[in-house]
């Protein structure tokens, strides 16, 4: 799995395990499961890590993590008074419409618990609704993602489950008062084997959600909304090549640039960071050092890919460039400066996600997320 296992000495009475994950830094036991949510009201998304169950506790906690100047600090692991039972997956989402993100958390006997944040805005505080937010379980190891799927302006959920399959649960309530109706069937022809464990990706930030699904040993999948924001449809599970280790939970963060990072839990207890990371030099003088947006379409692709590029960047680009998720370029294409638009063919590139950089000056002009199938 990947992982570095580090042992203290127990006065001669044998070793104690200390982490599971030592270099990655973070380790919350077993089966971690990230959330992402601004829970101290200052602009910044945190991170909040569920995992199965602590040795302490015997149960499974929350463990909260800060957004700071350095990264992300951690805070406690008294994020909610209640005990919530093992094998946790919480989302964050304001389902009652007063601004704060409120909590639902997924639990091993199939139901979801829904926390109201009763604030105040930079210091959370969760009080416990509901343990059976739907009224219904799913099986086991619930594993909800709160999205507006259908476009209404109110959250619905996407409950993964341990038999791989998903679950759809429209809000037929309100902004403010949310009521769950099961759409039987929506996701019936998609399995991912064990344990799937949805997100929603919004590619341009647009209302357009598509979903990625981790699994307990397939890693990580992809499924593609080929509707439209008000009737989703989809079509299209694809495996995607990213060396993932068993029982993957993915969540999006969006940084200060705005750009989705993927961030990956997994069964040891720590976390995979796929960052979209700005390379090499400064800005000119006078120019700004964050790099403008790409919109590569279609996204996902399979085929040709077509890329607008930003007139701004005309005298000073040289190159379009496409990097997979470690970081290896793919494909390297030279520009001049009479270039607008640009196809880029996607049948050498196996599935999965990539970075597409505009390079120019030493430095990076303009970048954009591409899936491929």
């Amino acid at each position: 799995e990947n992982t570095l296992y580090r042992f203290s000495s127990d006065a001669g009475n044998g070793w104690l395990l200390d982490t599971r994950r030592l270099i990655d830094g973070i380790d919350v036991g077993t089966a971690s499961v990230p959330a992402i949510a601004d829970l101290d009201g200052d602009g910044q998304e945190d991170l909040v890590v569920a995992n199965s169950i602590s040795d302490d506790v015997s149960d499974g906690q929350l463990f909260y993590f800060r957004r700071g100047a350095d990264g992300f600090e951690f805070q406690d692991s008294t994020l909610v008074d209640d005990n919530l039972g093992f094998s946790l997956s919480p989302d964050f989402g304001d389902l009652n419409d007063d601004g704060l993100p409120d909590l639902v958390v997924g639990r091993f006997d199939g139901t979801i618990a829904y926390l109201s944040n009763n604030g105040p805005t930079e210091d959370p505080m969760f009080t416990l609704i509901s343990t059976d937010l739907v009224g219904t379980d799913v099986g086991s190891n619930a594993a909800p993602a709160l999205v507006d799927l259908d476009g209404d302006s109110d959250l619905d959920l996407v409950v993964g489950e341990s038999s791989g399959l998903l679950n759809y649960f429209e809000n037929v309530g309100s902004r403010t008062d949310p009521s769950f109706l099961e759409v039987i069937g929506f996701f019936s022809a998609f399995d991912v084997g064990q344990n799937s464990a949805p997100a929603a990706y919004d590619a341009n930030q647009s209302g357009f959600y598509h979903l990625f699904v981790g699994s307990e040993s397939e890693g990580l999948f992809y499924l593609e909304n080929s509707g439209t924001p008000e009737a989703p449809q989809f079509a299209d599970l694809t495996a995607l090549s990213l060396n993932i280790p068993s029982k993957s939970a993915p969540v999006f963060y969006y940084g200060a640039d705005e750009f989705p990072d993927l961030i990956v839990g997994n069964v040891a207890g720590g976390l995979l960071y796929f960052e979209n990371e700005t390379i090499g030099g400064s800005s000119a003088p006078g120019e700004s050092s964050a790099p403008s947006r790409l919109l590569p379409y279609p996204n996902p692709a399979d085929g040709t890919v077509t890329i607008d590029l930003p007139i701004a960047s005309r005298n000073s680009r040289t190159a379009l460039s496409v990097v997979d998720a470690l970081g290896r370029e793919q494909m390297t294409i030279q520009l001049s400066s009479t270039v607008t638009r640009i196809d880029i063919q996607t049948g050498s590139l196996a599935s999965g996600i990539y970075m597409i950089l505009l390079s120019g000056d030493d430095r990076t002009i303009a970048k954009g997320l591409l899936v491929v199938l």
